[in-house]
């Protein structure tokens, strides 16, 4: 009997020992799962800018894709053009062979001489020639022009040259003088006073001309010799104008001069 109480006694001190024991490994725990559910949620932030990087680098890659795409389609493109410029620079030859072979008769190259030779004769069409004036000892292009007002004011007429010059080779004679003016009128005027020259003692040994391309100088060669054979059957009602550099053979009365200048 007197041995009870202590275990009763005994009893109440473990069971407060025990609950005490409970409570600090309960808080214990629980604030190990904050921390696991704070960790959780780190984790999970973490992973999802993880996810959305991944997305992010999927777009990259799916844009990278489209450009290499369209690199691919944009090459495909500049090799079949290339191709087709290939074949037209080669028909271009074939072409250019062809109009060689035919000694540049063709019609595309007949335009291109008309072209070239329009070009040329407007080019000339402010110039005249001066034939047969002696070279002088100092000779340069002060004097050559103080010769050519001298032979304006002899031949009465207005006109200012802008350009004077010697071309062609040099030989036993005199090279030709070449004077541009102002415009084809000015050369029109000189043109039709140059009869005047063989009424002048300085210039009766000079003649003037037109500045002719190969071509004109070739028609009026063919044309004189049409003329003079005309003139040796003893048909003497010719003579060769000349309308602004297109000489042809005109028909006139005997009496009249063989070669002459208008503005028809």
């Amino acid at each position: 009997m007197p041995s009870t109480p202590m275990i009763t006694r005994s009893n109440k001190g473990s069971n407060l020992t025990s609950t005490a024991k409970k409570v600090v490994t309960l808080d214990d725990i629980w604030k190990s799962l904050v921390t696991i559910q704070e960790s959780v949620s780190s984790h999970d932030i973490k992973l999802e800018t993880i996810v959305k990087n991944i997305e992010g680098f999927e777009i990259s890659i799916k844009s990278f894709s489209t450009a290499i795409d369209n690199l691919t389609t944009e090459l495909n493109l500049v090799k079949e053009e290339k191709a087709s410029l290939a074949l037209e620079v080669k028909s271009l030859h074939e072409k250019i062979s062809k109009l060689e072979s035919e000694h540049h008769c063709g019609p595309a190259t007949n335009e291109y001489n008309i072209y070239q030779e329009s070009l040329e004769r407007m080019s000339k069409a402010n110039n005249f020639m001066i034939f047969n004036v002696p070279l002088s000892a100092n000779e340069n292009s002060e004097t050559l022009n103080v010769m050519v007002d001298h032979l304006f004011q002899d031949l009465a007429i207005q006109c200012q040259s802008t350009s004077v010059k010697r071309i062609g080779p040099v030989g036993s004679r005199p090279r030709p003088i070449v004077v541009q003016l102002n415009s084809p009128t000015d050369v029109h005027m000189v043109l039709k006073s140059k009869r005047k020259l063989r009424n002048l003692e300085r210039w009766k040994n000079v003649w003037i001309h037109e500045d002719l391309t190969l071509m004109q100088r070739k028609q009026l060669s063919g044309l004189r010799s049409e003329l003079k054979r005309l003139h040796g059957s003893g048909d003497h009602g010719w003579v060769i104008r000349n309308s602004y550099g297109s000489p042809k053979l005109v028909r006139t009365n005997p009496g009249q001069s063989t070669t002459e200048n208008t503005k028809n």
